[in-house]
């Protein structure tokens, strides 16, 4: 049987958002053991013996800094990460800091033996009704072009095992034109890299508004232009959303129009929802890792465990360690 640690407190919401989840989750998978970590009383309340409870008596703060994310062993995301350690779970899924959780996996969990930086992943859903999968979106602020090689190995590996894309999917690289000369001299430097990978279907270099159209499958950058990418990308989505309500509120015929498009409008958006997507993975560590939005409301954290589900039955991290052997 699979293992799930859940991380019960972290996130905005903390058990108000968790324990709802958590009892769909158990409807839905059967298969999986989750140890759920938080405060004993109100988890063993809520659950009963339904699920392993590791008990934590504090929260992780969002802006926590390294040195105390560390120090600090009684927090839900350090006994976490600890427990899935220990037990060897299959994933770890929390909504708490991010930083924090960056901390600890390098730290404590320690990268893949090969892997000098993890990255933090994010899914965009596109035109062609799928997602494209875009990494390091904010793991690291800075990245040379052998750890964005990297990357789009693991990438690769995530889309063919985790989202069941192609067995064969288009990687490109990020930056301000599709020609292979522009870019920083990391980039270009990184194109070059990208190009000599055999392991991967590179396609060149490819410009911010890719994620959405569906034309590549995972798109590899530094950290810092993927997180900018990635929040323009978000940023540019709620305004459309904004603009879509204004103007069928605009007149009486809008809004009566407004009736007959409600059903198909309502699913598209529904694709750009964190519900659906359920949160970033953190790829690199050894150690399956779903990193939920720290907002999470039920159903975003209920999306971040069917995402944690995906990733523990798959065989992604011994496949990352399979290619890194080959290439020794």
């Amino acid at each position: 049987m699979r293992k799930i640690v859940l991380d019960m407190m972290g996130g905005d919401l903390g058990l108000e958002a968790t324990i709802p989840a958590v009892k769909r989750a158990l409807e839905e998978f059967k298969d999986i053991e989750f140890y759920c970590i938080g405060d004993e009383g109100k988890l063993k309340e809520a659950f009963g013996d339904k699920v392993k409870i590791v008990k934590s008596s504090e929260v992780m703060k969002m802006d926590v800094d390294v040195m105390s994310a560390l120090r600090n062993e009684n927090t839900s995301m350090y006994v976490g990460i600890k427990t899935a350690m220990e037990i060897k779970a299959d994933c770890f899924v929390t909504c708490g800091s991010t930083g924090g959780l960056l901390s600890l996996a390098t730290v404590k969990v320690r990268n893949i033996p090969g892997i000098k930086r993890a990255a933090l992943c994010s899914q965009i859903p596109n035109l062609k009704g799928g997602y494209t999968f875009c990494l390091d979106v904010g793991a690291s602020t800075e990245n040379s072009p052998e750890e964005i090689n990297a990357f789009a190995n693991m990438g690769s590996l995530f889309y063919k095992l985790v989202l069941k894309g192609s067995d064969n999917p288009r990687v490109g690289l990020l930056s301000n034109g599709a020609e292979a000369h522009k870019g920083t001299p990391n980039i270009i430097k990184a194109h070059e890299v990208l190009e000599q990978n055999k392991s991967i279907n590179f396609i060149g270099n490819v410009e911010p508004g890719s994620p959405m159209t569906g034309e590549v499958d995972v798109i590899v950058s530094d950290g810092f232009s993927g997180n900018v990418m990635v929040k323009s990308l978000e940023g540019t989505v709620q305004v459309m959303k904004k603009l879509i309500k204004k103007i069928f509120t605009t007149n009486a015929v809008t809004k009566f129009g407004y009736l007959f498009e409600k059903k198909a409008l309502n699913k598209t958006l529904k694709g750009f929802s964190s519900h659906e997507v359920g949160g970033a993975v953190l790829l690199g560590p050894n150690m399956n890792i779903v990193k939920g939005h720290g907002n999470s409301d039920e159903a975003s954290f209920f999306g971040s465990i069917r995402l944690g589900v995906k990733l523990a039955n798959s065989d992604l991290i011994d496949k990352i360690k399979e290619g890194i052997n080959e290439k020794k």
